[in-house]
């Protein structure tokens, strides 16, 4: 890693820790794009559905092109096989030509958790070192959304182009934090389908040094009442784990 890029990563870091949670992600393209010359640079995040990218923006005045709360935009782009999704599925950057412009794609990930894209619209065409940058600097991005999520309800909107329902509120709750986890020795992925209405049927895992514990539930019913029969279910599987004990009657 070159001095200017160890460079940009410090400031992105910088910038993240003084911004407030709902802002760090603006700052920290803000950075990006002052150090590429960057005609301009957003995050789009993955929907919940599986078949959509989503862009936040901010606008304090006026309305954008999608959804709308408050002050925030939310500009749906349904996956139509193009490169956009073509990137997000192969977790590989794409340089896509313009009209005296180019636009570079790259995956927001970690640990194999396609968080989303990192696009980046560019003067001049890249070389092979600037997309390799652009890759790096979108894998700190994940880690700054990651950190953050935590503390606003923002990305959580942006994903849900699907409103949810309360069974499934409750559902999300007990699901992991990433559905995806790729380690040295095994790769796991799950999905709920439909994620925004159903409310029985979760999955949890957690890797120790040597074991990896994954539990499925599937409550028996539907709506709020299978949804708090799982909630006993996996709060009962999750405690008895962290307390050490047997899963194993």
């Amino acid at each position: 890693m070159k001095g200017s890029e160890q460079a940009m990563l410090a400031e992105m870091l910088q910038s993240a820790e003084d911004a407030a949670p709902v802002e760090a992600v603006e700052a920290v393209t803000g950075v990006i794009a002052t150090a590429l010359n960057a005609l301009g640079v957003s995050l789009l995040i993955a929907d919940l559905s599986g078949r959509a990218l989503v862009r936040l923006t901010h606008q304090p005045a006026g309305g954008g092109p999608g959804r709308r709360h408050d002050e925030e935009d939310a500009e749906v782009l349904p996956f139509d096989g193009g490169p956009y999704e073509q990137a997000l599925r192969q977790q590989a950057p794409a340089v896509i030509p313009g009209d005296g412009t180019w636009t570079v794609l790259a995956p927001v990930t970690d640990r194999g958790e396609a968080i989303g894209l990192l696009e980046i619209d560019l003067p001049d065409e890249p070389d092979d070192d600037v997309v390799g940058r652009i890759a790096r600097t979108a894998l700190a991005l994940a880690f700054v959304v990651i950190a953050n999520r935590r503390h606003t309800d923002l990305f959580e909107w942006g994903q849900r182009t699907t409103p949810f329902s309360l069974s499934a509120e409750i559902q999300r709750r007990l699901l992991p934090a990433s559905f995806t986890c790729e380690a040295n020795s095994f790769a796991l992925s799950g999905w709920l389908e439909p994620a925004a209405s159903v409310g029985g049927d979760t999955f949890d895992y957690t890797l120790a040094r040597d074991v990896l514990h994954l539990s499925v539930t599937d409550a028996m019913g539907h709506g709020v009442a299978s949804a708090l029969t799982a909630t006993l279910g996996v709060g009962s599987l999750r405690n008895t784990r962290r307390r050490g004990g047997s899963l194993i009657v």
